[in-house]
Protein backbone atom coordinates (compact mmCIF):
# COMPACT_ATOMS: atom_id res chain seq x y z
CA UNK A 1 0.00 0.00 0.00
CA UNK A 2 1.61 3.64 -0.93
CA UNK A 3 1.81 5.38 2.38
CA UNK A 4 3.92 8.20 1.30
CA UNK A 5 3.93 10.69 -0.92
CA UNK A 6 7.06 13.11 -1.48
CA UNK A 7 5.81 15.52 -3.24
CA UNK A 8 9.27 17.10 -3.78
CA UNK A 9 10.24 14.03 -6.03
CA UNK A 10 9.88 14.79 -9.82
CA UNK A 11 9.10 11.10 -10.53
CA UNK A 12 6.29 10.99 -8.15
CA UNK A 13 2.97 10.19 -9.45
CA UNK A 14 1.21 12.79 -7.61
CA UNK A 15 4.04 15.30 -8.87
CA UNK A 16 3.62 14.52 -12.38
CA UNK A 17 -0.51 14.98 -12.27
CA UNK A 18 -0.09 18.01 -10.78
CA UNK A 19 1.83 19.00 -13.41
CA UNK A 20 -0.38 18.48 -16.46
CA UNK A 21 -2.91 21.47 -14.92
CA UNK A 22 0.05 23.62 -15.54
CA UNK A 23 1.43 22.55 -18.84
CA UNK A 24 -2.72 22.70 -19.69
CA UNK A 25 -2.83 26.00 -18.16
CA UNK A 26 0.66 27.61 -19.57
CA UNK A 27 0.55 26.10 -23.26
CA UNK A 28 1.04 28.49 -25.92
CA UNK A 29 -1.33 27.26 -28.47
CA UNK A 30 -4.03 25.91 -25.47
CA UNK A 31 -3.91 22.37 -27.08
CA UNK A 32 -1.57 18.86 -26.86
CA UNK A 33 -1.05 16.34 -29.21
CA UNK A 34 -2.99 13.03 -28.92
CA UNK A 35 0.48 10.86 -27.80
CA UNK A 36 0.39 13.52 -24.84
CA UNK A 37 -3.34 13.37 -23.61
CA UNK A 38 -2.99 9.84 -23.93
CA UNK A 39 -0.15 10.48 -21.25
CA UNK A 40 -1.68 12.79 -19.15
CA UNK A 41 -4.89 10.22 -19.33
CA UNK A 42 -2.50 7.23 -18.07
CA UNK A 43 -1.24 9.23 -15.85
CA UNK A 44 -4.91 10.19 -13.97
CA UNK A 45 -5.43 6.82 -13.77
CA UNK A 46 -2.63 6.06 -11.98
CA UNK A 47 -2.81 8.59 -9.20
CA UNK A 48 -6.70 7.28 -8.84
CA UNK A 49 -5.67 4.04 -8.82
CA UNK A 50 -3.22 4.51 -6.20
CA UNK A 51 -4.26 2.68 -2.58
CA UNK A 52 -4.39 5.69 -0.78
CA UNK A 53 -6.47 7.55 -2.87
CA UNK A 54 -8.63 4.75 -4.17
CA UNK A 55 -9.22 3.27 -0.73
CA UNK A 56 -12.78 4.26 0.54
CA UNK A 57 -13.22 6.88 -2.14
CA UNK A 58 -16.00 5.63 -5.14
CA UNK A 59 -15.52 8.78 -6.87
CA UNK A 60 -11.95 7.98 -7.43
CA UNK A 61 -13.21 4.87 -8.62
CA UNK A 62 -15.83 5.97 -11.07
CA UNK A 63 -13.60 8.49 -12.44
CA UNK A 64 -11.02 6.62 -13.45
CA UNK A 65 -12.84 3.68 -14.59
CA UNK A 66 -14.47 6.43 -17.35
CA UNK A 67 -10.39 8.00 -17.73
CA UNK A 68 -9.51 4.11 -18.28
CA UNK A 69 -12.77 3.25 -20.99
CA UNK A 70 -11.55 6.92 -22.66
CA UNK A 71 -8.02 5.59 -23.32
CA UNK A 72 -9.12 2.59 -24.50
CA UNK A 73 -11.77 3.16 -26.63
CA UNK A 74 -9.44 5.78 -27.81
CA UNK A 75 -12.06 8.67 -28.15
CA UNK A 76 -11.24 12.16 -28.04
CA UNK A 77 -13.13 13.83 -25.37
CA UNK A 78 -14.86 16.86 -26.18
CA UNK A 79 -14.22 20.29 -25.32
CA UNK A 80 -16.50 20.60 -22.36
CA UNK A 81 -15.54 17.48 -21.06
CA UNK A 82 -11.55 18.81 -21.16
CA UNK A 83 -12.51 22.44 -19.66
CA UNK A 84 -14.35 20.11 -16.98
CA UNK A 85 -10.91 18.36 -16.19
CA UNK A 86 -8.94 21.27 -16.38
CA UNK A 87 -10.83 22.70 -13.75
CA UNK A 88 -10.53 19.56 -11.30
CA UNK A 89 -6.90 19.97 -11.63
CA UNK A 90 -6.85 23.67 -11.08
CA UNK A 91 -8.90 23.11 -7.82
CA UNK A 92 -6.74 20.26 -6.81
CA UNK A 93 -3.44 21.52 -7.84
CA UNK A 94 -3.39 25.36 -8.25
CA UNK A 95 -5.08 27.27 -5.77
CA UNK A 96 -2.98 25.49 -2.72
CA UNK A 97 0.48 24.01 -3.86
CA UNK A 98 0.86 22.96 -0.16
CA UNK A 99 -2.75 21.34 -0.41
CA UNK A 100 -1.98 19.68 -3.98
CA UNK A 101 -3.76 16.46 -4.41
CA UNK A 102 -3.37 15.45 -0.79
CA UNK A 103 -7.00 16.07 -0.15
CA UNK A 104 -7.84 12.53 -2.16
CA UNK A 105 -5.15 10.94 0.66
CA UNK A 106 -6.43 10.66 3.43
CA UNK A 107 -4.90 7.28 4.24
CA UNK A 108 -1.11 8.79 4.03
CA UNK A 109 0.57 7.49 6.91
CA UNK A 110 3.86 8.93 6.04
CA UNK A 111 3.80 12.73 4.59
CA UNK A 112 7.42 14.90 3.72
CA UNK A 113 6.83 18.06 2.19
CA UNK A 114 9.61 20.38 0.63
CA UNK A 115 9.57 24.38 0.03
CA UNK A 116 5.84 24.44 0.48
CA UNK A 117 3.13 27.11 2.20
CA UNK A 118 0.52 25.30 3.81
CA UNK A 119 -2.95 26.48 4.94
CA UNK A 120 -3.52 26.08 8.70
CA UNK A 121 -6.48 23.05 7.84
CA UNK A 122 -4.12 21.65 5.30
CA UNK A 123 -3.55 18.10 7.16
CA UNK A 124 -6.65 18.01 9.24
CA UNK A 125 -8.23 15.60 7.26
CA UNK A 126 -5.06 12.96 8.08
CA UNK A 127 -6.32 11.09 10.64
CA UNK A 128 -3.95 8.12 9.71
CA UNK A 129 -0.70 10.51 9.36
CA UNK A 130 1.95 8.75 11.49
CA UNK A 131 4.87 10.51 10.08
CA UNK A 132 5.58 14.28 9.47
CA UNK A 133 8.40 16.04 7.58
CA UNK A 134 8.48 19.63 6.47
CA UNK A 135 11.40 21.33 5.02
CA UNK A 136 11.83 24.72 4.11
CA UNK A 137 7.78 25.39 4.39
CA UNK A 138 5.48 27.94 6.28
CA UNK A 139 2.62 28.23 7.87
CA UNK A 140 0.59 30.76 10.19
CA UNK A 141 -1.31 28.72 12.65
CA UNK A 142 -0.86 25.12 11.75
CA UNK A 143 -3.25 22.98 13.13
CA UNK A 144 -2.06 19.19 14.02
CA UNK A 145 -4.89 17.78 16.91
CA UNK A 146 -6.89 15.87 14.19
CA UNK A 147 -3.23 13.78 13.51
CA UNK A 148 -3.83 11.92 16.17
CA UNK A 149 -1.86 9.07 15.45
CA UNK A 150 1.56 11.55 14.78
CA UNK A 151 4.44 9.91 16.21
CA UNK A 152 7.22 11.66 14.75
CA UNK A 153 7.32 14.95 13.83
CA UNK A 154 10.14 16.88 12.24
CA UNK A 155 9.43 21.04 10.89
CA UNK A 156 11.95 23.37 9.70
CA UNK A 157 10.75 26.35 8.52
CA UNK A 158 8.80 29.46 9.50
CA UNK A 159 6.12 28.18 11.63
CA UNK A 160 3.63 29.07 13.65
CA UNK A 161 1.07 26.69 15.41
CA UNK A 162 -2.17 26.88 16.78
CA UNK A 163 -2.73 27.00 20.42
CA UNK A 164 -3.21 23.40 22.25
CA UNK A 165 -1.98 21.51 18.41
CA UNK A 166 -0.51 19.36 20.69
CA UNK A 167 -2.68 18.12 23.07
CA UNK A 168 -4.05 15.36 21.35
CA UNK A 169 -1.03 14.24 20.26
CA UNK A 170 -0.74 11.01 22.93
CA UNK A 171 1.42 8.59 20.53
CA UNK A 172 4.19 11.34 19.61
CA UNK A 173 7.59 10.29 20.32
CA UNK A 174 9.57 12.79 18.71
CA UNK A 175 8.92 16.34 17.75
CA UNK A 176 11.71 18.58 16.58
CA UNK A 177 11.14 22.08 15.22
CA UNK A 178 13.71 24.23 13.98
CA UNK A 179 13.90 27.73 12.75
CA UNK A 180 9.98 27.87 14.05
CA UNK A 181 8.54 31.30 15.56
CA UNK A 182 5.56 30.69 18.14
CA UNK A 183 4.09 32.09 21.67
CA UNK A 184 2.21 29.09 22.26
CA UNK A 185 3.56 25.98 21.63
CA UNK A 186 2.94 23.51 24.58
CA UNK A 187 3.74 19.72 24.92
CA UNK A 188 2.88 18.99 28.13
CA UNK A 189 0.50 16.43 27.47
CA UNK A 190 2.82 14.45 25.08
CA UNK A 191 3.70 12.20 27.74
CA UNK A 192 4.93 9.49 25.03
CA UNK A 193 7.92 11.55 24.24
CA UNK A 194 10.91 9.93 24.03
CA UNK A 195 12.71 13.18 22.27
CA UNK A 196 12.54 16.93 22.06
CA UNK A 197 14.34 18.97 19.84
CA UNK A 198 13.29 23.04 19.83
CA UNK A 199 15.81 25.50 17.90
CA UNK A 200 14.48 28.79 17.51
CA UNK A 201 12.56 32.14 18.61
CA UNK A 202 10.30 30.61 21.45
CA UNK A 203 10.74 31.67 24.68
CA UNK A 204 9.54 28.99 27.16
CA UNK A 205 7.62 29.70 30.56
CA UNK A 206 8.59 27.82 33.78
CA UNK A 207 6.26 23.89 33.88
CA UNK A 208 6.61 24.36 29.98
CA UNK A 209 7.84 20.88 29.84
CA UNK A 210 5.48 19.20 32.18
CA UNK A 211 5.66 15.63 33.74
CA UNK A 212 7.38 14.35 30.59
CA UNK A 213 8.77 11.25 31.93
CA UNK A 214 9.01 9.16 29.15
CA UNK A 215 11.85 11.93 27.46
CA UNK A 216 15.14 10.83 26.98
CA UNK A 217 16.91 13.49 24.62
CA UNK A 218 15.97 17.08 25.54
CA UNK A 219 17.52 19.84 23.03
CA UNK A 220 17.15 23.66 23.54
CA UNK A 221 18.32 26.29 21.52
CA UNK A 222 15.93 29.36 22.68
CA UNK A 223 14.80 31.41 25.71
CA UNK A 224 13.57 30.48 28.92
CA UNK A 225 14.29 31.89 32.61
CA UNK A 226 14.34 29.15 35.34
CA UNK A 227 13.89 26.21 33.82
CA UNK A 228 13.00 23.21 35.54
CA UNK A 229 13.55 20.00 34.20
CA UNK A 230 12.97 18.11 37.47
CA UNK A 231 9.98 16.05 36.45
CA UNK A 232 11.78 14.79 33.61
CA UNK A 233 13.84 11.99 35.30
CA UNK A 234 14.61 9.58 32.77
CA UNK A 235 16.33 12.08 30.80
CA UNK A 236 20.30 10.58 29.04
CA UNK A 237 21.07 13.15 27.07
CA UNK A 238 20.53 17.11 27.61
CA UNK A 239 21.92 20.02 25.20
CA UNK A 240 20.53 23.55 26.26
CA UNK A 241 22.26 26.35 24.66
CA UNK A 242 21.07 30.07 24.61
CA UNK A 243 19.24 32.57 26.70
CA UNK A 244 18.29 30.19 29.00
CA UNK A 245 18.48 29.73 32.91
CA UNK A 246 18.90 26.45 34.51
CA UNK A 247 17.83 25.61 38.12
CA UNK A 248 20.24 24.05 39.25
CA UNK A 249 18.11 21.76 41.51
CA UNK A 250 17.31 20.00 38.19
CA UNK A 251 20.01 18.20 37.79
CA UNK A 252 20.16 16.19 41.34
CA UNK A 253 17.93 13.26 39.83
CA UNK A 254 19.34 12.41 36.90
CA UNK A 255 21.24 8.89 37.46
CA UNK A 256 21.09 7.67 33.85
CA UNK A 257 21.97 10.87 32.65
CA UNK A 258 25.15 9.98 30.08
CA UNK A 259 25.57 13.23 28.08
CA UNK A 260 24.93 16.85 28.97
CA UNK A 261 26.08 20.33 27.24
CA UNK A 262 24.96 23.49 28.76
CA UNK A 263 26.20 26.47 27.30
CA UNK A 264 23.68 28.82 29.20
CA UNK A 265 23.15 30.30 32.59
CA UNK A 266 23.24 27.55 35.36
CA UNK A 267 24.65 28.31 39.00
CA UNK A 268 26.46 26.26 41.28
CA UNK A 269 26.50 23.14 39.38
CA UNK A 270 25.94 19.79 41.01
CA UNK A 271 26.29 17.06 39.45
CA UNK A 272 27.52 14.54 42.37
CA UNK A 273 24.86 12.32 41.52
CA UNK A 274 25.20 11.79 37.55
CA UNK A 275 27.57 8.48 37.94
CA UNK A 276 26.85 7.64 34.53
CA UNK A 277 27.70 10.56 32.76
CA UNK A 278 30.16 9.63 29.89
CA UNK A 279 29.96 13.07 28.18
CA UNK A 280 30.16 17.00 29.53
CA UNK A 281 30.61 20.09 28.04
CA UNK A 282 30.35 23.37 30.13
CA UNK A 283 30.31 26.94 28.28
CA UNK A 284 31.66 30.06 30.40
CA UNK A 285 27.89 31.08 31.56
CA UNK A 286 28.28 27.75 33.85
CA UNK A 287 29.34 28.14 37.63
CA UNK A 288 30.91 25.34 39.46
CA UNK A 289 29.98 24.26 42.99
CA UNK A 290 32.64 21.62 45.09
CA UNK A 291 30.63 18.75 44.14
CA UNK A 292 30.73 19.23 40.26
CA UNK A 293 33.14 16.49 39.39
CA UNK A 294 33.54 14.54 42.26
CA UNK A 295 31.67 11.31 41.18
CA UNK A 296 32.24 11.47 37.38
CA UNK A 297 34.31 8.30 37.44
CA UNK A 298 32.51 7.11 34.13
CA UNK A 299 33.55 10.21 32.08
CA UNK A 300 34.99 10.39 28.55
CA UNK A 301 34.63 13.78 27.22
CA UNK A 302 35.41 16.73 28.66
CA UNK A 303 35.37 20.53 27.58
CA UNK A 304 35.66 23.30 29.77
CA UNK A 305 34.91 26.50 29.21
CA UNK A 306 34.16 28.02 32.41
CA UNK A 307 36.07 29.35 35.38
CA UNK A 308 37.92 26.40 37.42
CA UNK A 309 40.58 27.35 39.88
CA UNK A 310 42.15 23.90 40.17
CA UNK A 311 40.78 20.65 37.50
CA UNK A 312 41.91 17.38 39.07
CA UNK A 313 41.87 14.74 35.98
CA UNK A 314 42.25 12.20 38.49
CA UNK A 315 38.65 12.20 38.96
CA UNK A 316 38.20 10.88 35.48
CA UNK A 317 40.19 7.33 35.17
CA UNK A 318 38.64 6.86 31.63
CA UNK A 319 39.08 10.15 29.87
CA UNK A 320 39.95 10.04 26.03
CA UNK A 321 39.24 13.68 25.01
CA UNK A 322 39.57 17.11 27.42
CA UNK A 323 39.04 20.49 25.83
CA UNK A 324 40.20 23.28 28.13
CA UNK A 325 40.09 27.18 27.95
CA UNK A 326 41.94 29.96 29.74
CA UNK A 327 41.66 30.53 32.68
CA UNK A 328 41.12 26.67 33.52
CA UNK A 329 43.78 25.23 35.30
CA UNK A 330 44.80 21.62 36.00
CA UNK A 331 46.48 19.96 38.95
CA UNK A 332 49.92 19.70 37.89
CA UNK A 333 50.45 15.68 38.59
CA UNK A 334 47.11 14.76 37.92
CA UNK A 335 47.31 14.92 33.43
CA UNK A 336 50.29 12.58 33.66
CA UNK A 337 48.26 10.21 35.38
CA UNK A 338 45.61 10.07 32.41
CA UNK A 339 46.39 6.80 31.13
CA UNK A 340 43.59 6.57 28.25
CA UNK A 341 43.43 10.33 27.22
CA UNK A 342 44.17 10.51 23.43
CA UNK A 343 42.83 13.90 22.34
CA UNK A 344 43.67 17.53 23.95
CA UNK A 345 42.30 20.45 22.89
CA UNK A 346 43.58 24.11 24.41
CA UNK A 347 42.62 27.10 23.92
CA UNK A 348 43.67 30.45 24.82
CA UNK A 349 46.68 30.11 26.39
CA UNK A 350 50.17 31.87 27.18
CA UNK A 351 52.69 29.41 27.64
CA UNK A 352 56.24 30.32 28.84
CA UNK A 353 58.59 29.46 31.91
CA UNK A 354 56.50 32.18 34.57
CA UNK A 355 53.11 30.92 33.50
CA UNK A 356 51.73 28.48 35.51
CA UNK A 357 48.17 27.37 33.76
CA UNK A 358 49.43 24.47 32.46
CA UNK A 359 53.00 24.13 33.84
CA UNK A 360 53.06 20.17 33.35
CA UNK A 361 53.31 21.50 29.71
CA UNK A 362 56.31 24.09 30.84
CA UNK A 363 59.40 21.54 31.93
CA UNK A 364 62.16 23.21 30.54
CA UNK A 365 63.50 19.75 29.96
CA UNK A 366 62.85 18.60 26.55
CA UNK A 367 63.88 15.10 27.61
CA UNK A 368 61.14 14.49 30.11
CA UNK A 369 57.50 13.08 29.04
CA UNK A 370 54.75 16.21 29.85
CA UNK A 371 51.91 14.20 28.63
CA UNK A 372 50.48 11.10 29.21
CA UNK A 373 51.88 8.76 26.26
CA UNK A 374 48.08 7.92 25.05
CA UNK A 375 47.79 10.84 23.80
CA UNK A 376 47.59 11.22 19.80
CA UNK A 377 45.83 14.69 18.85
CA UNK A 378 46.83 17.73 20.22
CA UNK A 379 44.98 21.30 19.27
CA UNK A 380 46.36 24.67 20.44
CA UNK A 381 43.94 27.04 19.30
CA UNK A 382 44.78 31.01 19.78
CA UNK A 383 47.72 30.48 22.05
CA UNK A 384 50.80 32.62 22.88
CA UNK A 385 54.34 30.84 23.75
CA UNK A 386 57.86 31.26 22.48
CA UNK A 387 59.96 29.27 20.36
CA UNK A 388 61.71 27.40 23.05
CA UNK A 389 58.69 26.43 24.36
CA UNK A 390 57.11 24.70 21.10
CA UNK A 391 60.65 23.26 20.58
CA UNK A 392 60.24 21.54 23.78
CA UNK A 393 57.05 20.84 23.45
CA UNK A 394 57.64 19.14 19.82
CA UNK A 395 60.29 16.82 21.03
CA UNK A 396 58.90 15.65 23.91
CA UNK A 397 56.24 14.25 21.78
CA UNK A 398 59.00 12.88 19.45
CA UNK A 399 59.35 10.45 22.35
CA UNK A 400 56.37 8.87 21.64
CA UNK A 401 56.08 5.31 19.71
CA UNK A 402 53.26 6.68 18.02
CA UNK A 403 52.52 9.23 15.54
CA UNK A 404 51.11 12.88 16.89
CA UNK A 405 48.90 14.84 14.98
CA UNK A 406 49.33 18.53 16.04
CA UNK A 407 47.23 21.74 15.02
CA UNK A 408 48.71 24.83 16.02
CA UNK A 409 46.98 28.27 15.92
CA UNK A 410 49.34 30.41 17.35
CA UNK A 411 48.89 34.20 18.17
CA UNK A 412 52.15 34.88 18.57
CA UNK A 413 55.85 32.91 19.00
CA UNK A 414 58.16 35.17 20.18
CA UNK A 415 61.80 34.88 19.12
CA UNK A 416 63.81 36.62 21.64
CA UNK A 417 63.61 34.46 24.28
CA UNK A 418 66.64 32.25 24.45
CA UNK A 419 67.63 28.79 26.48
CA UNK A 420 69.35 29.08 29.77
CA UNK A 421 71.75 25.67 28.15
CA UNK A 422 72.20 24.30 24.95
CA UNK A 423 68.76 22.75 23.55
CA UNK A 424 69.68 18.91 23.20
CA UNK A 425 66.95 18.41 20.58
CA UNK A 426 68.43 16.02 17.93
CA UNK A 427 66.16 13.77 16.76
CA UNK A 428 67.10 11.26 14.10
CA UNK A 429 62.83 10.64 12.77
CA UNK A 430 60.18 12.83 14.18
CA UNK A 431 56.70 11.18 14.47
CA UNK A 432 55.02 14.79 14.65
CA UNK A 433 53.15 15.84 12.00
CA UNK A 434 52.54 19.02 12.44
CA UNK A 435 49.56 21.62 10.92
CA UNK A 436 49.05 25.19 11.06
CA UNK A 437 47.24 27.57 9.51
CA UNK A 438 49.97 30.09 8.61
CA UNK A 439 53.38 30.30 9.51
CA UNK A 440 55.77 32.91 11.23
CA UNK A 441 59.23 33.48 11.72
CA UNK A 442 58.86 31.86 15.47
CA UNK A 443 57.66 28.46 14.07
CA UNK A 444 60.82 27.83 11.78
CA UNK A 445 63.32 29.10 14.90
CA UNK A 446 61.76 25.98 16.44
CA UNK A 447 61.88 24.12 13.60
CA UNK A 448 65.23 24.96 13.10
CA UNK A 449 67.13 21.21 12.52
CA UNK A 450 64.22 19.74 13.73
CA UNK A 451 62.78 16.45 11.69
CA UNK A 452 58.86 16.64 11.35
CA UNK A 453 57.39 13.73 9.89
CA UNK A 454 54.80 16.12 7.89
CA UNK A 455 54.32 19.93 8.13
CA UNK A 456 51.19 21.32 6.57
CA UNK A 457 51.13 25.18 5.88
CA UNK A 458 47.58 26.74 4.59
CA UNK A 459 49.40 30.03 4.07
CA UNK A 460 53.07 30.70 3.54
CA UNK A 461 54.47 34.15 4.51
CA UNK A 462 58.19 33.11 5.13
CA UNK A 463 59.45 30.56 3.12
CA UNK A 464 62.25 31.15 2.04
CA UNK A 465 63.01 30.03 6.15
CA UNK A 466 61.73 26.83 5.01
CA UNK A 467 65.50 25.08 4.55
CA UNK A 468 66.08 24.90 8.27
CA UNK A 469 64.04 22.40 8.48
CA UNK A 470 63.65 19.01 8.00
CA UNK A 471 60.60 17.90 6.76
CA UNK A 472 59.89 14.29 5.28
CA UNK A 473 56.27 15.65 3.83
CA UNK A 474 55.47 19.47 3.29
CA UNK A 475 51.75 20.40 2.62
CA UNK A 476 51.58 23.84 0.75
CA UNK A 477 48.68 25.62 -0.87
CA UNK A 478 48.36 25.93 -4.59
CA UNK A 479 49.42 29.34 -4.65
CA UNK A 480 51.94 29.93 -1.73
CA UNK A 481 52.68 33.65 -0.56
CA UNK A 482 56.57 33.28 -0.83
Amino acid sequence: MWSSFKVADRSCILTKARSIGNDLRHSSKGNVTDDVLKEFVSTLINLLNEPACAAGNVDAKTTADKLKELLENNNTPSEEEMKDLDERIKNEVANDPGEAVLSSCAALKNLKLENYTLQPMALCNYHKLCSLNLLDCNCNGLILSACVLLEFIDIKGLFKFAQNTFHNLKNLTCLKLCTFVSDSLDVSLCHSLRELELRGSLILIPGYLGNLTSLERLVLYCTCIDLDVTLCSNLKDIEIIGSLTLLTTSMKIFTELRSLKLGCNCESLDLSCCHNLELLELDEKVTLSSNTFCELRNLKHLSVKCNCSILNLSLFPKLETLLMKSPVCVLQTSILGSEKLKQLSLESYEFDKSDNILSVLNNSDPNSNRLPPSVSDIKLTDIGCSWVWLRYLLCSLSHFKHEVKVFLHARYIQIDQSPEHVVNNTVERSNVRLTCPVDCIGLYKALEGFTLLSLNLMTIQHGELLKNANIEDLIMPITPSL
